[in-house]
């Protein structure tokens, strides 16, 4: 997280650089956005080819169709839900209902004990994976369609292997504290909305204005960099004493009780946002978003729920 927010602030003005003036990079990248996204669907598949398996690929291609299937039907067909509403219970029923339906199906203590380890200092695979999850995450902050697991995914092909989980963790946690940051930043190079936190300013400021200049950071951008700074450095060291808390009390509770409570809150929720729309969109969502599950390929396939839509409308715009 901090390694991650802190090279997002180092690379903001080298990124309006290339996406504003001089370079211009987002004006000349558009035509190709279609290109992109379908290059991306098949790099997921790529990644899936581990271990000369084939089958693995054609499994998750098989994801990336029924995913595309319902997102064209969600987003692209007629649906009275608001357009900044849908995308909850599509994605509640893809990833969240899933798992805590296989976590309903758990066992007690089938959490192993935790090994709480005194906590080691940064080093250079950690730097490494920071800075490919800055790079991913600046990629997330103005490219269409992609999501953070996905550029997370991308960043990692071809190493994953030699760096081992805890390293993907690190990539992820860098896109993630980055994307924050540099998407709300993208808002004030390009007026591009990529995330939620940027949809959410540009609705709140009643003007966002331009970065026009490229050493001079807007002042109403530059508070909103110091925030999230302020927000990392409390956050960082509170996550990690939460994480610890519940790692050396997790392995006595009962994951059933956690997933149930945490079900029958899901959908509460879906159904006072949503309403029977919704919840029948997520009840339709966990059908499909069990089958990755089932096939034992990479969840990140399901995000063809939102690339295909994306794609169509870029195909449709040429």
């Amino acid at each position: 997280m901090v390694p991650g927010t802190a090279f997002a602030v180092l690379a903001l003005i080298p990124l309006r650089a290339v996406l504003s003036d001089p370079i211009g990079l987002a004006d000349h990248f558009r035509p190709w956005s279609a290109v992109f996204l379908a290059f991306v669907l098949g790099a997921l598949l790529v990644s899936e080819s581990r271990g000369g398996k084939a089958r693995r690929v054609w499994r998750a291609a098989w994801v990336q169709a029924l995913a595309a299937a319902l997102g064209v039907a969600t987003l692209r067909g007629p649906t009275p839900l608001d357009a900044g509403v849908i995308l909850f219970p599509l994605f509640s029923g893809l990833f969240g209902i899933p798992s805590l339906l296989i976590g309903l199906r758990a066992g007690l203590g089938t959490i192993p004990p935790q090994r709480l380890e005194p906590l080691r200092a940064i080093n250079r695979t950690d730097v490494r994976s920071s800075i490919r999850g800055t790079l991913a995450g600046a990629s997330v902050s103005w490219l269409p369609g992609l999501s953070g697991g996905a550029a997370a995914t991308l960043a990692s092909l071809h190493v994953r292997k030699s760096t081992g989980p805890s390293q993907f963790m690190v990539v992820l946690g860098a896109v993630s504290s980055s994307t924050a940051l540099l998407s709300v930043s993208v808002l004030y190079m390009i007026h591009r909305s990529r995330s939620g936190a940027a949809v959410a300013v540009d609705r709140l400021l009643p003007e966002v204005g331009s970065w026009t200049e490229p050493l001079r950071v807007p002042a109403s951008l530059a508070v909103l960099i110091v925030g999230t700074v302020l927000a990392t450095a409390v956050a960082a060291p509170l996550a990690v004493r939460t994480a610890r808390w519940v790692a050396s009390r997790s392995s006595t509770a009962d994951p059933r009780r956690v997933c149930g409570a945490s079900l029958v809150a899901l959908v509460a929720l879906l159904a006072v946002v949503s309403g029977p729309v919704g919840l029948a969109i997520a009840s339709l969502a966990a059908v499909v978003g069990l089958v990755p599950i089932a096939l034992r390929v990479r969840r990140v396939h399901l995000m063809a729920s939102l690339l295909v839509p994306v794609l169509i409308g870029y195909l449709g715009a040429a």
